[in-house]
């Protein structure tokens, strides 16, 4: 929905995955965004770290990168593993006795989700600068790094990334939001490089979970200042710089991503 918005409030034309080469399968959309152009493109850094900076996106002059955090540099790919041999059939095992059935453990409570579009990775400094450098320096373009969860609308702040960054930093709240650092007491934290957690407030967090009460209440907390308002409590560290801009520090439990999607280890 977001990308039809963009599209469409601005008079510029769509154009969907299959329309640029996505239907082919092996590198028919490496080749496909090498050619594009398209003039403003959304990728992720997995996407954009398989890409040559100086041959793909000719015409683009706004590259967001959205859902992951940012790495700074292209990663080599790994060579694939040689496959290990079928292990030898095991001898059948003799049957046991029959046991009587243990009794079934309670239940435990579900975590507590913390959702992102697509969380988990960090974006790289190597490869933000790269592509920085790369849009710039061809067309004037420039590379916008931006963060924000599912529970929150998508994105609450972004910042455009320079070929001269030191770290990369996910920018200020976009307007009609507003981002928040508490202690593990909920205190507020406004030093610049204190770290705490990142609680973000606005017109665009959710109103909960669809029939769940419970996961609703813990993560959709009333703002500890008393203002009144709710906040999203998102499960990622960070701090404040001196600019005012905000850094991402990773998660605050164990979450990792598999194929898109979230899972406590």
């Amino acid at each position: 929905m977001l990308d039809l918005l963009i599209a469409l409030l601005s008079g510029a034309t769509l154009r969907l995955w299959d329309q640029v080469g996505g239907g082919g399968g092996g590198d028919d959309w490496r080749t496909a965004l090498s050619q594009s152009r398209a003039t403003v493109v959304g990728l992720t850094p997995s996407a954009m770290s398989q890409l040559d900076p100086a041959v793909a996106l000719p015409t683009c002059r706004l590259l967001m990168a959205g859902g992951e955090a940012l790495p700074l540099a292209p990663q080599p790919t790994k060579p694939k593993p040689k496959p290990k041999p079928e292990p030898k059939p095991k001898p059948e095992p003799k049957p046991k006795p029959e046991l009587k059935p243990k009794p079934k453990p309670k239940p435990k409570p579900e975590p507590k989700p913390k959702s992102k579009l697509y969380p988990g990775e960090a974006l790289p400094l190597p490869l933000g600068r790269a592509w920085a450098a790369a849009l710039r320096e061809r067309c004037g373009g420039v590379l916008l790094n931006c963060y924000g969860p599912t529970e929150a609308t998508i994105w609450a702040t972004s910042r455009v990334i320079s070929p001269t960054d030191d770290e990369v930093a996910i920018g200020a709240p976009l307007p009609g939001y507003a981002c928040h650092i508490f202690d593990e007491a909920r205190r507020p934290i406004a030093a610049a490089g204190q770290v705490g957690e990142l609680y973000i407030g606005g017109v665009g967090v959710a109103r909960g979970y669809l029939k769940r009460p419970e996961l609703t209440a813990a993560a959709f907390v009333p703002d500890p200042r008393g203002s009144g308002s709710r906040l999203y409590q998102t499960g990622d560290l960070a701090r404040w710089r001196e600019d005012g801009t905000l850094v991402c520090l990773g998660r605050i439990d164990s979450q990792v991503k598999l194929q898109h999607e979230q899972a406590e280890r």
